[in-house]
Protein backbone atom coordinates (compact mmCIF):
# COMPACT_ATOMS: atom_id res chain seq x y z
CA UNK A 1 0.00 0.00 0.00
CA UNK A 2 1.22 3.31 -1.07
CA UNK A 3 0.25 7.44 -0.29
CA UNK A 4 1.82 10.64 -1.11
CA UNK A 5 2.53 12.71 2.55
CA UNK A 6 5.37 11.74 4.29
CA UNK A 7 5.79 12.28 7.71
CA UNK A 8 8.36 11.86 10.53
CA UNK A 9 8.69 7.51 11.08
CA UNK A 10 7.25 6.96 7.76
CA UNK A 11 8.80 4.25 5.86
CA UNK A 12 9.85 5.36 2.19
CA UNK A 13 10.88 4.78 -1.13
CA UNK A 14 13.01 7.42 -3.44
CA UNK A 15 11.09 6.98 -6.92
CA UNK A 16 13.99 7.87 -8.71
CA UNK A 17 16.83 5.55 -6.71
CA UNK A 18 15.21 2.12 -5.81
CA UNK A 19 18.66 0.94 -5.11
CA UNK A 20 18.85 3.38 -2.05
CA UNK A 21 16.32 0.35 -0.54
CA UNK A 22 13.44 1.66 2.39
CA UNK A 23 14.05 4.54 3.75
CA UNK A 24 12.99 6.06 7.40
CA UNK A 25 11.58 9.56 7.57
CA UNK A 26 13.87 11.29 10.66
CA UNK A 27 12.41 14.67 10.42
CA UNK A 28 10.57 16.52 8.23
CA UNK A 29 10.38 20.42 8.13
CA UNK A 30 10.31 23.82 5.76
CA UNK A 31 14.11 23.25 4.81
CA UNK A 32 13.68 19.56 3.88
CA UNK A 33 13.31 15.84 4.82
CA UNK A 34 15.63 13.54 6.67
CA UNK A 35 15.96 10.14 5.53
CA UNK A 36 17.58 6.82 6.38
CA UNK A 37 17.71 4.70 3.78
CA UNK A 38 19.12 0.90 4.23
CA UNK A 39 21.20 1.07 1.57
CA UNK A 40 22.89 4.67 1.50
CA UNK A 41 21.93 5.93 5.12
CA UNK A 42 21.33 9.53 6.22
CA UNK A 43 19.64 11.63 3.19
CA UNK A 44 18.90 15.15 3.35
CA UNK A 45 16.34 15.83 0.41
CA UNK A 46 14.45 18.93 -0.89
CA UNK A 47 10.57 18.44 -0.99
CA UNK A 48 10.95 20.73 -4.02
CA UNK A 49 13.29 18.06 -5.63
CA UNK A 50 11.39 14.99 -5.00
CA UNK A 51 8.27 13.12 -3.71
CA UNK A 52 8.82 9.73 -1.72
CA UNK A 53 6.80 7.44 -2.33
CA UNK A 54 5.09 6.16 1.11
CA UNK A 55 5.03 2.82 1.78
CA UNK A 56 3.32 0.30 4.38
CA UNK A 57 3.00 -3.29 4.99
CA UNK A 58 5.28 -5.99 4.28
CA UNK A 59 7.31 -3.70 1.67
CA UNK A 60 7.89 -1.31 4.66
CA UNK A 61 9.39 -3.94 7.01
CA UNK A 62 13.51 -3.97 7.72
CA UNK A 63 15.00 -5.32 10.71
CA UNK A 64 17.97 -2.25 10.49
CA UNK A 65 14.67 0.64 10.46
CA UNK A 66 13.60 -1.26 13.06
CA UNK A 67 16.52 -1.35 15.44
CA UNK A 68 17.98 2.11 14.12
CA UNK A 69 20.68 3.69 16.22
CA UNK A 70 20.04 7.03 17.19
CA UNK A 71 22.89 8.56 15.90
CA UNK A 72 21.64 7.51 12.20
CA UNK A 73 19.62 10.95 12.69
CA UNK A 74 22.89 12.52 12.46
CA UNK A 75 23.72 14.16 9.14
CA UNK A 76 27.57 13.08 8.39
CA UNK A 77 26.65 10.10 10.62
CA UNK A 78 29.43 7.09 9.83
CA UNK A 79 27.89 4.08 7.96
CA UNK A 80 28.77 1.36 5.78
CA UNK A 81 25.72 0.15 3.42
CA UNK A 82 25.81 -4.03 3.76
CA UNK A 83 26.68 -4.39 -0.14
CA UNK A 84 29.85 -2.18 0.45
CA UNK A 85 30.95 -4.14 3.67
CA UNK A 86 30.57 -7.37 1.44
CA UNK A 87 32.89 -5.67 -1.16
CA UNK A 88 35.60 -4.93 1.61
CA UNK A 89 35.50 -8.57 2.71
CA UNK A 90 35.64 -10.36 -0.44
CA UNK A 91 38.40 -7.83 -1.33
CA UNK A 92 40.30 -8.96 1.55
CA UNK A 93 39.13 -12.62 1.52
CA UNK A 94 37.91 -13.11 -2.47
CA UNK A 95 36.93 -17.03 -2.18
CA UNK A 96 34.58 -15.58 0.89
CA UNK A 97 33.94 -17.92 3.64
CA UNK A 98 34.83 -20.64 1.47
CA UNK A 99 37.95 -19.39 0.45
CA UNK A 100 41.78 -20.70 1.42
CA UNK A 101 42.71 -17.70 2.73
CA UNK A 102 39.37 -17.30 4.68
CA UNK A 103 40.13 -20.50 6.30
CA UNK A 104 43.89 -19.66 6.94
CA UNK A 105 43.28 -16.84 8.55
CA UNK A 106 40.42 -16.79 10.15
CA UNK A 107 37.71 -20.05 10.18
CA UNK A 108 40.54 -22.57 10.45
CA UNK A 109 42.01 -21.70 13.96
CA UNK A 110 38.38 -21.25 15.57
CA UNK A 111 37.07 -24.25 14.15
CA UNK A 112 40.08 -25.95 15.71
CA UNK A 113 39.05 -24.43 19.56
CA UNK A 114 34.88 -25.09 18.84
CA UNK A 115 36.31 -28.75 18.58
CA UNK A 116 38.67 -28.62 21.65
CA UNK A 117 35.89 -27.04 23.35
CA UNK A 118 33.29 -29.69 22.47
CA UNK A 119 35.99 -32.38 23.57
CA UNK A 120 36.82 -30.41 26.95
CA UNK A 121 33.47 -29.34 28.15
CA UNK A 122 31.35 -31.75 26.95
CA UNK A 123 27.89 -31.57 28.66
CA UNK A 124 28.91 -35.56 30.22
CA UNK A 125 32.51 -34.66 30.76
CA UNK A 126 31.62 -31.87 32.99
CA UNK A 127 28.88 -33.49 35.09
CA UNK A 128 30.93 -36.08 35.44
CA UNK A 129 33.99 -33.82 36.53
CA UNK A 130 31.64 -31.73 38.62
CA UNK A 131 29.35 -34.92 40.50
CA UNK A 132 33.24 -35.92 41.27
CA UNK A 133 34.40 -32.49 43.02
CA UNK A 134 37.21 -31.97 39.90
CA UNK A 135 36.55 -28.45 39.50
CA UNK A 136 39.76 -27.43 39.27
CA UNK A 137 39.80 -29.79 36.67
CA UNK A 138 37.00 -28.12 34.52
CA UNK A 139 38.74 -24.76 35.31
CA UNK A 140 42.03 -26.01 33.35
CA UNK A 141 39.99 -27.07 30.48
CA UNK A 142 38.56 -23.88 30.49
CA UNK A 143 41.73 -22.23 30.20
CA UNK A 144 43.04 -24.80 27.65
CA UNK A 145 39.76 -23.68 25.36
CA UNK A 146 40.77 -19.87 26.16
CA UNK A 147 44.47 -20.34 24.83
CA UNK A 148 43.35 -22.19 21.58
CA UNK A 149 42.83 -19.16 20.25
CA UNK A 150 44.09 -15.29 20.29
CA UNK A 151 40.47 -13.53 21.20
CA UNK A 152 41.53 -12.04 24.63
CA UNK A 153 43.18 -9.06 24.80
CA UNK A 154 46.69 -9.90 26.64
CA UNK A 155 45.54 -8.26 29.83
CA UNK A 156 42.24 -10.29 29.79
CA UNK A 157 44.42 -13.64 29.27
CA UNK A 158 46.50 -12.77 32.08
CA UNK A 159 43.31 -11.59 34.39
CA UNK A 160 41.51 -14.83 33.69
CA UNK A 161 44.50 -16.74 34.56
CA UNK A 162 44.90 -15.28 37.52
CA UNK A 163 41.25 -15.69 38.77
CA UNK A 164 41.18 -19.18 37.75
CA UNK A 165 44.57 -19.78 40.18
CA UNK A 166 42.55 -18.90 42.65
CA UNK A 167 40.99 -21.93 44.43
CA UNK A 168 38.19 -20.03 46.00
CA UNK A 169 37.02 -19.75 42.40
CA UNK A 170 36.95 -23.25 41.33
CA UNK A 171 33.81 -24.25 42.07
CA UNK A 172 31.56 -20.95 41.62
CA UNK A 173 33.36 -20.73 38.14
CA UNK A 174 32.72 -24.80 37.13
CA UNK A 175 29.29 -24.91 38.28
CA UNK A 176 28.26 -21.38 36.19
CA UNK A 177 30.49 -22.35 33.67
CA UNK A 178 28.54 -25.57 33.08
CA UNK A 179 24.89 -23.86 34.16
CA UNK A 180 26.05 -21.16 30.98
CA UNK A 181 26.63 -23.94 28.38
CA UNK A 182 23.70 -26.65 29.60
CA UNK A 183 21.44 -25.55 31.99
CA UNK A 184 18.11 -25.45 32.12
CA UNK A 185 17.20 -21.89 32.78
CA UNK A 186 16.16 -19.47 30.22
CA UNK A 187 19.32 -18.09 28.27
CA UNK A 188 19.17 -14.78 30.18
CA UNK A 189 18.86 -15.79 33.50
CA UNK A 190 22.12 -17.83 32.77
CA UNK A 191 23.88 -15.17 31.11
CA UNK A 192 23.07 -12.51 34.62
CA UNK A 193 23.93 -15.43 36.75
CA UNK A 194 27.14 -15.80 34.88
CA UNK A 195 28.07 -12.28 34.91
CA UNK A 196 27.43 -11.95 38.93
CA UNK A 197 30.07 -14.80 39.22
CA UNK A 198 32.27 -13.46 37.08
CA UNK A 199 32.26 -10.00 38.79
CA UNK A 200 33.00 -11.54 42.14
CA UNK A 201 36.15 -12.98 40.19
CA UNK A 202 36.94 -9.69 38.88
CA UNK A 203 36.99 -10.96 35.46
CA UNK A 204 33.60 -9.26 34.04
CA UNK A 205 34.22 -8.16 30.82
CA UNK A 206 32.52 -9.00 27.52
CA UNK A 207 35.03 -11.77 25.66
CA UNK A 208 35.12 -13.58 29.06
CA UNK A 209 31.14 -13.64 29.43
CA UNK A 210 30.71 -14.65 25.55
CA UNK A 211 33.63 -16.98 24.75
CA UNK A 212 32.82 -19.67 25.75
CA UNK A 213 29.47 -20.60 24.91
CA UNK A 214 30.21 -18.81 20.90
CA UNK A 215 33.12 -21.86 21.31
CA UNK A 216 30.58 -24.36 22.12
CA UNK A 217 27.83 -23.65 20.34
CA UNK A 218 29.06 -21.16 17.30
CA UNK A 219 25.35 -21.67 15.45
CA UNK A 220 23.58 -19.91 17.47
CA UNK A 221 26.25 -18.12 20.11
CA UNK A 222 27.70 -14.59 19.93
CA UNK A 223 31.20 -13.37 21.27
CA UNK A 224 31.47 -10.22 21.96
CA UNK A 225 35.11 -7.88 21.59
CA UNK A 226 34.07 -4.04 22.54
CA UNK A 227 35.74 -2.41 20.35
CA UNK A 228 35.33 -4.11 17.10
CA UNK A 229 31.76 -4.78 17.69
CA UNK A 230 30.77 -1.16 18.59
CA UNK A 231 32.49 -0.32 15.33
CA UNK A 232 30.44 -2.77 13.47
CA UNK A 233 26.95 -1.68 15.34
CA UNK A 234 27.92 2.17 14.05
CA UNK A 235 28.66 1.57 10.88
CA UNK A 236 25.46 -0.61 10.12
CA UNK A 237 23.68 1.71 12.15
CA UNK A 238 22.12 -0.65 14.23
CA UNK A 239 21.58 0.05 17.95
CA UNK A 240 22.69 -2.23 20.58
CA UNK A 241 22.45 -0.55 24.27
CA UNK A 242 26.08 -0.72 24.66
CA UNK A 243 27.34 -0.47 28.03
CA UNK A 244 30.63 -1.73 29.50
CA UNK A 245 28.84 -3.18 32.34
CA UNK A 246 27.85 -6.81 31.35
CA UNK A 247 23.99 -6.74 30.79
CA UNK A 248 21.32 -8.58 28.92
CA UNK A 249 20.21 -5.86 26.96
CA UNK A 250 23.72 -5.13 25.29
CA UNK A 251 24.04 -8.66 24.76
CA UNK A 252 20.36 -9.19 23.27
CA UNK A 253 21.05 -6.08 20.83
CA UNK A 254 24.32 -7.40 19.46
CA UNK A 255 22.69 -10.59 18.64
CA UNK A 256 20.05 -9.36 16.72
CA UNK A 257 22.88 -7.86 14.50
CA UNK A 258 24.43 -10.37 14.11
CA UNK A 259 21.81 -12.82 13.04
CA UNK A 260 20.45 -9.76 10.66
CA UNK A 261 23.92 -9.72 8.93
CA UNK A 262 23.72 -13.94 9.06
CA UNK A 263 20.33 -13.68 7.37
CA UNK A 264 21.67 -10.70 4.75
CA UNK A 265 25.07 -12.76 3.87
CA UNK A 266 22.68 -15.64 3.34
CA UNK A 267 20.55 -13.79 1.02
CA UNK A 268 23.45 -12.20 -0.87
CA UNK A 269 24.66 -16.21 -1.36
CA UNK A 270 27.84 -15.45 0.61
CA UNK A 271 26.52 -18.08 3.21
CA UNK A 272 27.86 -18.31 6.72
CA UNK A 273 27.74 -21.17 8.36
CA UNK A 274 27.44 -19.70 11.76
CA UNK A 275 28.48 -16.94 14.12
CA UNK A 276 32.31 -17.69 13.57
CA UNK A 277 31.67 -16.75 9.77
CA UNK A 278 29.67 -13.71 10.90
CA UNK A 279 32.37 -12.72 13.45
CA UNK A 280 34.84 -13.16 11.07
CA UNK A 281 33.14 -10.83 8.90
CA UNK A 282 32.38 -8.41 11.51
CA UNK A 283 36.26 -7.97 12.50
CA UNK A 284 36.75 -7.38 8.65
CA UNK A 285 34.56 -4.35 8.33
CA UNK A 286 35.18 -2.90 11.32
CA UNK A 287 38.28 -3.94 12.60
CA UNK A 288 39.75 -1.61 15.78
CA UNK A 289 41.72 0.48 14.06
CA UNK A 290 38.81 1.72 11.75
CA UNK A 291 39.04 5.32 10.86
CA UNK A 292 34.78 7.13 11.64
CA UNK A 293 34.64 8.64 8.28
CA UNK A 294 31.06 9.12 7.12
CA UNK A 295 30.50 7.20 3.45
CA UNK A 296 27.38 8.62 2.55
CA UNK A 297 26.54 12.55 1.40
CA UNK A 298 23.26 14.47 1.34
CA UNK A 299 21.22 14.31 -1.72
CA UNK A 300 18.66 15.04 -3.75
Amino acid sequence: MTCSVASSGSRVLHPAKPEWGVGKVLSVSSTGIEVFFVNAGHKKLSPQHVTLTVIEGEQAQHPLLDNLASAASNEGAIFRALPEAIQKFLTEFPGGFAGERYFEQERGYKQKAHEICKSLLAEGVIASLFDSGHYTEICDRARRVESATNLFASFEKIQFNDALKNPENHKLFAEQLADNLYGAADEKVRFETLAVILDKMQVAKWPVVTYFGYMRFPESRIFIKPEITRNAAALCAWEINYKAELNWTTYAGVRGLFEHLRAELTKSGLAPRDMIDVQSFVWCIAPPSIQHVSTTKAGK
